[in-house]
């Protein structure tokens, strides 16, 4: 498996892109009186993620601020999944936008939920979203690089 040269060459990195840019259409759409309560929130909270993997990744050298991070960075997905089901439970998205059963919103006529994008990456114990498993390199060890499988 190839290792990640930069942040952002990891597929969730590119999936938590594609989620925010989803994001920032779908908050278009929102009343206006809801720009600060909500709007902003979802923007900030969906963009934050991508952050804090770049932070990650800069600090990956040390494995607590490392995880510290990453943590942070799913925080931040599962307050916009928060925020969305706010949007639904106000009637402004509707059920083919947001899937309750699961807290998740959808593009329309894609089966892909809106997913946290970071799971994969971020809960460094459960990486079995059919996803490689990820490998850590600590460049100040002189050990084996660190393979996290689920």
């Amino acid at each position: 498996m190839p290792s990640a040269q930069q942040f952002r060459d990891p597929e969730t990195y590119q999936k938590v892109r594609q989620q925010a840019k989803y994001i920032f259409k779908l908050t278009r759409r929102l009343p206006k009186e809801e720009t600060y309560a909500l709007t902003d929130q979802i923007r900030r909270s969906s963009r934050a993620v991508g952050a804090l993997i770049a932070e990650a990744w800069a600090r990956r050298r040390y494995e607590a601020a490392f995880v510290n991070k990453l943590n942070q960075a799913l925080a931040e997905a599962m307050e916009t999944q928060s925020w969305l089901d706010a949007a639904y439970d106000c009637d402004y998205i509707d059920a083919d936008t947001h899937d309750p059963r699961y807290g998740v919103a959808t593009h329309r006529g894609n089966t892909q939920p809106y997913d946290p994008a970071v799971r994969p990456l971020l809960s460094l114990t459960a990486l079995t979203y059919s996803h490689p498993p990820l490998t850590i390199y600590y460049p100040q060890r002189n050990s084996e690089p660190t393979t996290l499988n689920a």
